[in-house]
């Protein structure tokens, strides 16, 4: 952390973080924009997904296949389906289009990317590694769990490494429920003003948190 701080590129980037702050805060003042506006905004988007509740469901089934922030359609999900159907049917929900999202995924990236893939690298005479049985549950767990990796990555890179489909499904599962739970209880709570609910969603998110990093420093 320190070798950052100390980066001679570490000022520069800084001064241009801080510029680009100042121009975004100078553009939407000029547009007149402010907190009432952006409230109307926000309040219009969920009048109109409140009525098409089939959106979002379809979005988190799609979105995440690609650079999408995953935690922003479950705290969406949370604020449509929390009202309408409740915090835990929210989440199953939800939890319902993340499985298809991370399964469908899998199998894109084991057959048809896969081949993909080996037809390129066979050009310059390289071929994929195999992964070893004994260290696949250890690779699964600590590729899904790991922070940093993008949430549609971690299912192109285990598909592609050909992780049977029984642990990637288990380990996913488990990976991703709690964080589901959490993003959706605190999206629906924190619009519905409800905060002693919020605090349920947060305390899922923190368990999660802990329990992810616990496992790490264990297979570490």
């Amino acid at each position: 952390m320190k070798a950052i701080f100390k980066h001679r590129l570490f000022l520069p980037a800084l001064a241009v973080c801080f510029a680009l702050g100042l121009l975004g805060v100078f553009v939407a003042w000029k547009l007149g924009l402010n907190v009432e506006t952006l409230k109307g905004w926000i309040g219009s988007l969920v009048d109109y997904l409140e009525e098409r509740p089939a959106l979002i469901f379809i979005a988190i089934v799609i979105l995440p296949s690609m650079p999408f922030p995953v935690s922003v359609l479950l705290l969406a999900a949370g604020v449509v389906y929390g009202e309408r159907y409740g915090p835990f049917y929210a989440g199953l929900i939800a939890l319902t289009a993340i499985i298809i999202n991370f399964s469908w995924t899998y199998w894109f990236a084991r057959f048809p990317a896969r081949r993909m893939v080996e037809r390129i690298v066979r050009k310059f005479d390289v071929e994929i590694p195999e992964l070893p049985k004994q260290h696949v549950m250890s690779f699964t767990l600590v590729f899904r769990i790991t922070p940093g990796i993008p949430f549609f990555l971690q299912n192109y890179v285990l598909g592609l490494a050909r992780v049977p489909f029984r642990t990637y499904f288990i380990v996913s599962l488990l990976a991703q429920t709690a964080w589901t739970f959490g993003f959706v209880i605190s999206g629906g709570a924190i619009f519905e003003g409800n905060f002693g609910l919020a605090i349920t969603g947060c305390c899922l998110l923190t368990v999660a948190t802990l329990i992810t990093q616990s496992v790490r420093k264990r297979l570490s």
